[in-house]
C-alpha cells in the first residue's frame, strides 16, 4: 500500500543561477542509477524496504544553499551520518518534521566540497517508524550539477504525517543508509 502525498510536477527546472543545471536523463535512467542496489520491480527486497519497487517514485526538487540547510528555518531535521558519494562529495538521509509536528518531508543533503560543479542524483524514501515496513513515499530527483563549496537537498514532497517516520536515501547509485525517526 502507498500514500501518495499529491501528484509531482513532470518536470523540474533549477537555473543556473542557483548553481545547479538540468541534465537530461530519463527518469528511468535516473532511478536505476540513483537506487544501486534498491530492489527494482518484481525482485526480493534486500534493503528492508518491505515491497518491490513496483510502484513508481515520485519526482523530487533540487534546492541550492550557501549555508547548511539543515540549521534553517522552524522545522526541525534529523539526519543519518554523512557517507561519501565521491571524492570530496558527500550526502545524508533526512526526516524533516513541521513545527507543529504534524507533517513530515524526506529529504537527501550533499555537500559538494570541490571547486567545481559535481553532477549528482539522488533518491529518498519515507517509512512510518512505527509500522515498518511501510513505505510513506518515494522521491527521485534527476541529474543535476551541485554547485562548487555548497549544499544541494534532493527534496520529497512535504505531506500530513504525525506519527514518526525515517528516510532512507541514495545518490549517485551509493545507499545512504537511514536518518532517525523523527
Amino acid at each position: 500500500m502507498r500514500i501518495k502525498a499529491s501528484s509531482a510536477a513532470a518536470a523540474v527546472i533549477i537555473t543556473a543561477t542557483l548553481g545547479l543545471s538540468v541534465m537530461t536523463a530519463s527518469p528511468a535512467a535516473a532511478a536505476e542509477t540513483v537506487r544501486g542496489n534498491w530492489p527494482t520491480a518484481g525482485e526480493a527486497d534486500p534493503m528492508g524496504f518491505g515491497k518491490s519497487a513496483a510502484a513508481d517514485p515520485e519526482v523530487g526538487t533540487w534546492r541550492s544553499y550557501a549555508t547548511n540547510p539543515i540549521n534553517a528555518g522552524s522545522s526541525t531535521w534529523r539526519c543519518g551520518d554523512a557517507k561519501g558519494i565521491g571524492t570530496d562529495i558527500s550526502g545524508r538521509p533526512c526526516i524533516i518534521r513541521t513545527a507543529d509536528r504534524e507533517s513530515v518531508q524526506g529529504a537527501v543533503v550533499i555537500l559538494n566540497n570541490r571547486s567545481s560543479i559535481v553532477p549528482v542524483e539522488a533518491a529518498v524514501v519515507v517509512r512510518a517508524a512505527a509500522y515498518e515496513p511501510f513505505e510513506l513515499g518515494e522521491w527521485h530527483c534527476s541529474r543535476s550539477g551541485v554547485g562548487a563549496r555548497s549544499w544541494s537537498v534532493c527534496f520529497g514532497e512535504t505531506f500530513s504525517f504525525s506519527d514518526k517516520a525515517d528516510t532512507q536515501g541514495g545518490a549517485n547509485g551509493k545507499d545512504l543508509l537511514y536518518s532517525p525517526a523523527h
